[in-house]
């Protein structure tokens, strides 16, 4: 088997395995913690995302650098620098997110959530942990850009799938056995988080080859990814915008528990993005190397069949959801009030993630030879003709 099928198949399990357990524990949270709760968690997904336009394009570049690097010996002293310098940018990022959503959580909490069963004190008391959440995760997804970029995906996955089990089930046991609180869920969290983050970094740092020196913050190295960095900055600056400005609209003009049903059928619509991710960050690292030798007879034929790909797997999928909305989340939660309330829903956001997922992988391929500008103008047109038109539908 190839490294590129491989990771694939390594990618597609561990990302599979954590989708299904992901929904699985999603009716025994709501049964526990209550619509609003739930609709709590749903608006802290879409504060991470927001708040991964921080990550300021950096988890990308050492991707493709590392995948790029990944087969010159000559290198490796360069590849330990690097790490060590968005290392250190990426904790203080991390903890500087952490004590801003702390210090403003009881602002959130008062005027920008609309909560009717949960009390003002509880939310602010969620938000403020949300915030200590975010910092102990924010690391990992620089150290798994890394070892996507080195191609040690199947570990990666055999990790993420092992700290997701953990997440998951002991996340369950919490509010069934310890506590039936959104702070319980929370704190637990944060635990799972921190080890991940520590456990994800020890694995990269003894993935890259041994050098002479001690790894050390460059300037210089830094400066070599800038414009390629803040390329992919401006692309998840518009993508944020695109994907997140309708949760942020309707958590704060809808109350908390419709909130909540919106969050169920998005959060079910962008488990196909447990298909799309896997198969973008298999190919990734190999495109970046293609690309990096002009090998573009090769490069064009793994292409083309990454395409076919994606498409095979994800439209049965994407019409299964479309046309079976309804029967699924009753299936799955049930809840007859539930599906009632998401299904419509869940079927306009499922057929618009599967179209979002053929367009992944030329936008992969753009990445692999550095090139930014097209997805630039592309997302910045779309914000500017359809975030007013998110901002007038979702209003009324």
């Amino acid at each position: 088997m190839s490294l590129v099928k491989r990771n694939i198949v390594a990618n597609v399990i561990g990302k599979g395995w954590q989708a299904l357990l992901s929904l699985a524990v999603v009716p025994v949270y709501i049964h526990f913690l209550g619509i609003e709760a739930f609709g709590l968690i749903g608006f802290f997904l879409s504060l991470m995302a927001i708040l991964s336009l921080l990550d300021l394009g950096l988890g990308t570049a050492l991707n493709r650098q590392f995948a790029q690097h990944s087969t010159q010996p000559s290198k490796a002293q360069e590849m330990r620098d690097l790490l060590r310098t968005l290392e250190i940018i990426y904790w203080l990022i991390g903890i500087a997110i952490g004590v801003a959503v702390a210090a403003l959580a009881s602002v959130i909490a008062a005027f920008w959530l609309r909560p009717q069963h949960l009390s003002i004190d509880t939310v602010t008391q969620a938000l403020a942990m949300m915030g200590v959440a975010i910092a102990c995760q924010w690391p990992r997804a620089l150290y798994g850009g890394g070892l996507m970029g080195l191609q040690r995906q199947v570990a990666f996955n055999v990790l993420s799938s092992v700290t997701s089990t953990v997440n998951n089930l002991g996340g369950v046991l919490i509010v069934w056995l310890v506590s039936p609180t959104i702070q319980a869920f929370i704190a637990w969290s944060m635990v799972v988080s921190l080890i991940d983050s520590l456990l994800t970094g020890l694995l990269l740092w003894r993935s890259l080859p041994k050098a002479a020196k001690r790894p050390a913050f460059s300037g210089p190295l830094l400066a070599e990814i800038w414009r390629f960095a803040a390329g992919m900055t401006g692309i998840s600056v518009m993508s944020i915008v695109l994907t997140q400005l309708d949760k942020m609209i309707l958590v704060k003009v809808l109350p908390l528990d419709a909130f909540g049903y919106y969050s169920l059928a998005s959060r079910v619509a962008g488990g196909l993005s447990y298909v799309t991710g896997p198969i973008c960050a298999a190919f990734f690292p190999r495109f970046s190397q293609l690309a990096a030798k002009s090998d573009t007879q090769e490069l064009a034929r793994l292409y083309h069949r990454s395409c076919q790909l994606m498409s095979v797997l994800i439209a049965p999928l994407a019409v299964l959801l479309t046309l079976f909305s309804f029967e699924l989340l009753l299936a799955w939660t049930q809840d007859r009030s539930i599906a009632e309330n998401s299904h419509l829903m869940l079927s306009l956001l499922a057929l618009g993630t599967a179209l979002n997922a053929i367009a992944s992988l030329p936008y992969v391929l753009q990445l692999a030879y550095g090139w930014t500008r097209l997805a630039l103008v592309v997302n910045t047109a779309a914000v500017l003709l359809l975030a007013p038109l998110i901002y007038f539908m979702s209003v009324r």
